[in-house]
């Protein structure tokens, strides 16, 4: 695969907000750090969602479900980091 362009920060946001797939950014703490709009179409949601915990974002109904797989994930990914060691070992480079 091809390195990434070397684009300004705004052209990658422009992209991501304008992805026709949902993009839903979550911290370690399962809250909301950024989703776009097709997200919140997905969801039925016009506010915004960010500092938004995961299962919040999901109508009612859907939250108790929401909850009880956000819980079997987040040992999964705890002491992952952002990924840059994985990224690292990718490239070939220690890790």
């Amino acid at each position: 695969m091809a390195d990434s362009p070397d684009l300004p920060p705004t052209v990658w946001r422009s992209l991501v907000e304008a992805s026709t797939d949902a993009l839903w950014l979550l911290g370690t703490d399962g809250t909301t750090v950024w989703a776009n709009a097709r997200l919140g179409e997905l969801l039925g949601r016009d506010d915004d969602l960010t500092g938004m915990a995961a299962p919040e974002a999901f109508a009612p109904e859907a939250r108790e479900r929401g909850r009880r797989h956000h819980a079997q994930l987040a040992p999964a990914r705890r002491g992952r980091g952002d990924g840059a060691r994985e990224r690292q070992r990718a490239a070939g480079g220690p890790g």
